[in-house]
C-alpha cells in the first residue's frame, strides 16, 4: 500500500475520503508522493461542495493536480443542501451519462471540435455521507473562470449555446438509438430545482425574495411584473408540468452559470468552454438550460441585440450535432415548438432568476456571509441575508439586473 504525506486544508474532508483519493492516486502509479490540499474556491464560487485543489508534488516539478468535489459529512448540512442528491445527480453524469455520449460521438467519427467536452473525471465515492469527485484540473489547460459579477459577452454566450445543443441533442441521439438506456439513466436523475421549489421552507424564503425585490424597485410598473410572480414559482411549475411533452425533453445541465463554466482565452477573447458542475442535472426541456442561463448570465442590453439570434444559433447547432445521427432537428426538436417552450417556461424561470439573481449579486465579503450560515446550519438566518444587511453598490446592481429582466421578458413577449 502506496504511503502518501497528505498537507494542507484537509479540513472538512473524513479519512473515508481520504483513503479513496490515496486508492485512486495509487491507481495512477503515484506512491509515497506529497500531496497538498488546498481551497479550489473563493466565497461566492459555490455554496454546497468543498472543492478543493489537489496537487501531487512529482520530482521533476512534473506535479499532477485535480479537483476534489467533496461531500460535507454533517447530517443538518446535508439535509439543508440536499447532498445526497446532488453528488448523486453528478457522479451518475460523470459516470455514465457522459461517458456514453462520448463513445456515441465517437463511434459516429463526429470531429472533436464538434464533440461535447468536458472535465476527466478520475473517480467518484458515493457511499453516503462521504461522497468524493475527483475531476481534472482544468487550469492546467489554461481555462479559466470569469467574473461572476460582470454581463457574459457574445463571444462566450455562443460557445455555452453550441455545448448546451451538443448535450441535448446526445439525448435525443440517445433516446433514438439506446431508449431503454436513455430511460435507465435519465429516470436515476433527481429534479432537484423542481422538488426544491415545493419545499415549504424554500416557498416562504421565495416570498421574502419577492418582498425584498419589490422594496427595491421604484417603479410600479416594474414592481407589477413582478409581484405575485417568483412568490408562485412552485403553482407555475405545476401548471407547466401538466402541458410537458416528454418527446422533447433532454438530460439537462442544469446549473449553466457563470462560475460553472470555463473558458479559454485568447487575449481577451473567449475561444472555447466547458461546463463543470452537473449536480442539478435531470430530465426536462431543453428550454431550461436556455432561460436559465441567459437571463442569469447577461445584461438586457446584450440580450436585446442579440437574444434572437442566440436562439436561432443554438436550433442550427443542435440541427448540425443531430446530423452526424441522420437525425434532423425540425422533426426531433422543431423551431417553433422550441419558441413555444421558451414563452411557456419563461414565468417560471423568471422566479428561478430573480432568486439566483439575489445570491450571486453578493460582493465577495457578502457571499462568505452567506456560505458560513449555510455551512453553520443556521437556515434561520437566511432571512437576515436580505437586502437590507448588503451594501449600497449591491443593492444597485441588484436593482439594475431587476428591471433589465422585466425589460427583457417585455420585449420577447414573455410579459404581456
Amino acid at each position: 500500500m502506496a504511503s502518501f504525506q497528505f498537507e494542507g486544508a484537509l479540513e472538512g474532508i473524513s479519512e473515508k475520503q481520504q483513503q479513496f483519493i490515496r486508492e485512486v492516486l495509487e491507481n495512477r502509479g503515484f506512491a509515497n508522493n506529497k500531496v497538498l490540499f488546498e481551497p479550489a474556491s473563493k466565497a461566492g464560487d459555490n455554496y454546497i461542495a468543498n472543492v478543493k485543489r489537489i496537487t501531487v508534488k512529482v520530482d521533476g516539478g512534473n506535479d499532477f493536480k485535480m479537483i476534489a468535489k467533496i461531500a460535507p459529512q454533517i447530517d443538518g448540512v446535508r439535509s439543508m443542501t440536499n447532498a445526497k442528491v446532488l453528488f448523486n445527480n453528478e457522479i451518475i453524469m460523470y459516470e455514465q451519462v457522459i461517458p456514453k455520449f462520448k463513445s456515441l460521438q465517437k463511434e459516429a467519427d463526429v470531429p472533436e471540435k464538434d464533440r461535447l467536452k468536458f472535465a476527466q473525471c478520475y473517480g467518484c465515492l458515493s457511499e453516503e455521507p462521504h461522497e468524493v469527485i475527483l475531476l481534472e484540473d482544468l487550469k492546467v489547460l489554461d481555462y479559466t473562470m470569469l467574473d461572476r459579477l460582470s454581463t457574459m459577452n457574445e463571444d462566450a454566450v455562443l460557445l455555452v449555446l453550441k455545448n448546451f445543443a451538443i448535450l441535448h441533442s446526445m439525448s435525443f441521439v440517445l433516446k433514438h438509438l439506446e431508449p431503454e438506456t436513455y430511460k435507465s439513466v435519465s429516470s436515476r436523475l433527481v429534479p432537484q430545482w423542481r422538488n426544491m421549489f415545493h419545499r415549504q421552507e424554500v416557498i416562504a424564503h421565495m416570498e421574502h425574495i419577492e418582498n425584498g425585490a419589490l422594496e427595491v424597485l421604484d417603479d410600479e410598473n416594474y414592481k407589477k411584473a413582478i409581484r405575485g410572480t417568483v412568490s408562485r414559482t412552485h403553482t407555475l411549475i405545476d401548471k407547466n408540468i401538466k402541458h410537458e411533452n416528454p418527446k422533447y425533453f433532454v438530460i439537462q445541465q442544469g446549473d449553466g452559470w457563470t462560475n460553472n463554466i470555463m473558458f479559454k482565452l485568447n487575449g481577451d477573447k473567449p475561444v472555447d468552454s466547458i461546463m463543470i458542475d452537473y449536480q442539478m442535472s435531470s430530465e426536462t426541456s431543453p428550454v431550461a438550460d436556455l432561460l436559465y442561463f441567459i437571463f442569469l448570465c447577461t445584461d438586457h442590453a446584450t440580450r436585446s441585440k442579440h437574444y434572437l439570434q442566440w436562439i436561432d444559433y443554438y436550433h442550427e447547432q443542435l440541427e448540425k450535432s443531430l446530423s452526424e445521427y441522420g437525425l434532423k432537428a425540425n422533426f426531433v426538436y422543431p423551431k417553433d415548438h422550441l419558441d413555444a417552450e421558451l414563452k411557456r417556461y419563461s414565468r417560471v424561470y423568471l422566479g428561478v432568476v430573480i432568486l439566483l439573481t439575489s445570491v450571486i449579486s453578493r460582493n465577495t465579503e457578502e457571499a462568505a456571509e452567506m456560505h458560513d450560515v449555510i455551512s453553520n446550519l443556521d437556515e434561520g438566518k437566511l432571512e437576515d441575508l436580505q437586502l437590507g444587511s448588503l451594501s449600497g453598490d449591491t443593492v444597485t446592481k441588484y436593482k439594475h439586473s431587476l428591471q433589465g429582466l422585466v425589460d427583457s421578458y417585455r420585449q420577447f413577449g414573455y410579459l404581456s
